[in-house]
């Protein structure tokens, strides 16, 4: 073919085009936009759409024109010097659309890329594709894939489909004739992802994230999950179970008694059900732990002493390894064990006691009587900051000094109170060695294993009757992994 046949089939073609610019498409671009499929298209108010061009840019046009982007890239196909003229095809683009007013020239964008380099047009679309926005958790983006090379669809469809991005194609019925499609006929067609796997890395992304303990991202995670799935069950129950979680690890009661009831409604529903009663075991192990959490909210103080130990374990376990705040959480263990021991005290004479504002006939007939075993008592423990009187306000050690004045015949020798004592101040002044209390050590490993054998010490020596059901409560606060229900 010669040179001079080739410029005159060029100008011929440009001829056309122009043509059917001119003519023909202002009034395809009309009829389209009226159909009911690209009025839900455009509805949806894409913010990227990035559009694959090679030497038609009448795709492009009408993809840009159809779903109204704020934001049009377009990724010019090229891969050697003799495909020049696809820059004319860009130039061609960006010109109709700015003359009818489809969209401004400042938002739009070209990338150019090697055409037959896929990994490259893989690096520089998945950039594209990262930069759109995120709204209602999906990202604001579409990719059309009618122009360009097959190696470039192949290649954007990929990149799309891994970020759960769709995909457009524009279809027409082809007019031999005319060679292209028949004017009115096209249709941009939106493609969802077929593919499983962005499904399974969503759920699979929120089961990490509850066994790892981070429960308030666990429940975004699982809320995202649910979005997605059709059967989206175990991501809405691991929703609602990770947001109670998440509330009873930051002590939230109030938050933990609404996120219990929500997980009382999930469960209720009968296509939670479906998925539940396959295992009896955890069916029942839910309802006994939600029972927990209640009492917990609810201010019962032997499920607050199960909770503080459990919540010591989590945090200063090998997935959080949070040792201050575990140890804070033993050392509360400490506290809230002596105060339920003198409540128990006041509760047997069918009274109540306030540590805040002690009364201490609540505790005993003789109110002189327990001064002067207190003090006494006191001054064994250590001489050098002996107190003269009962405390004004009960605390760890006073409560606890309170505690052996009232119980001289508890079984615990006196001996073995004393040095019961003398061991939880030792646990009292590592507290206090703490940067998140009067100190400014960051405490370790080893500092929770003693303020957590303290703990038990003192729950035996105060509470042996009911320790055995402080650990049932304890082991019912260990978080569920859901996975057992998924895999069903």
């Amino acid at each position: 073919m010669s040179l001079l046949r080739v410029a005159t089939n060029e100008n011929g073609r440009r001829a056309a085009q122009r043509h059917y610019f001119a003519h023909v498409l202002p009034r395809v671009l009309e009829v389209l936009r009226q159909t009911p499929s690209h009025e839900a298209l455009r509805s949806a108010r894409t913010h990227t759409l990035v559009s694959l061009m090679g030497f038609s840019p009448e795709t492009t046009i009408i993809a840009a024109a159809i779903v109204q982007p704020k934001r049009l890239v377009v990724l010019l196909g090229q891969s050697d010097a003799g495909e020049a003229s696809v820059e004319s095809s860009y130039d061609d683009a960006v010109d109709y659309l700015k003359t009818h007013k489809i969209l401004e020239p400042s938002s739009i964008e070209l990338r150019r890329i090697d055409s037959l380099d896929p990994l490259q047009m893989y690096r520089v679309l998945s950039r594209v594709l990262r930069d759109a926005p995120i709204v209602d958790n999906d990202r604001s983006a579409m990719v059309d894939v009618t122009g360009g090379k097959k190696v470039m669809s192949a290649t954007a469809a990929q990149a799309a489909w891994e970020l759960d991005i769709p995909l457009c194609y524009t279809e027409g019925t082809y007019d031999a004739t005319l060679r292209r499609p028949k004017p009115g006929s096209e249709r941009v067609l939106r493609l969802p992802n077929p593919s499983q796997q962005r499904l399974q890395m969503l759920r699979s992304r929120a089961f990490d994230l509850q066994a790892d303990l981070q429960f308030g991202l666990a429940a975004h995670a699982f809320r995202l999950s649910a979005d997605h799935q059709v059967e989206n069950q175990v991501d809405e129950l691991g929703a609602a179970l990770s947001h109670a979680y998440a509330s009873w690890m930051t002590l939230d009661l109030p938050q933990l008694s609404s996120a219990v009831q929500d997980c009382h409604r999930n469960l209720s529903l009968p296509r939670t059900q479906l998925i539940v009663r396959h295992s009896l075991a955890i069916q029942q192990r839910l309802h006994a732990q939600l029972d927990a959490l209640e009492q917990l909210a609810s201010g019962d103080p032997l499920a607050r002493l199960a909770s503080f130990r459990k919540l010591a374990l989590l945090y200063g376990g090998p997935r959080l390894q949070r040792h201050d705040f575990a140890c804070l959480l033993a050392y509360r263990g400490l506290e809230a064990s002596v105060m339920y021991a003198l409540q128990r005290v006041a509760s047997s004479r069918e009274r109540t006691f306030q540590p805040d504002s002690p009364d201490w006939e609540q505790l005993t007939d003789d109110p002189n009587k327990l001064r002067e075993a207190f003090v006494a008592f006191a001054r064994e423990v250590d001489p050098r900051t002996a107190p003269v009187d009962l405390p004004r306000q009960v605390g760890l050690l006073d409560g606890l000094c309170v505690w052996a004045a009232l119980t001289p015949a508890a079984g615990v020798d006196h001996a073995n109170r004393l040095r019961l004592v003398r061991d939880i101040r030792g646990a009292s002044a590592l507290r206090n060695k703490s940067i998140l209390a009067h100190g400014n050590r960051t405490l370790s490993p080893q500092d929770l294993r003693f303020m957590a054998n303290k703990a038990d010490q003192l729950l035996r020596a105060l509470l042996g009757d009911a320790l055995e059901l402080i650990n049932s409560l304890a082991d019912l606060f260990e978080p569920i992994d859901l996975r057992l229900l998924a895999e069903r």
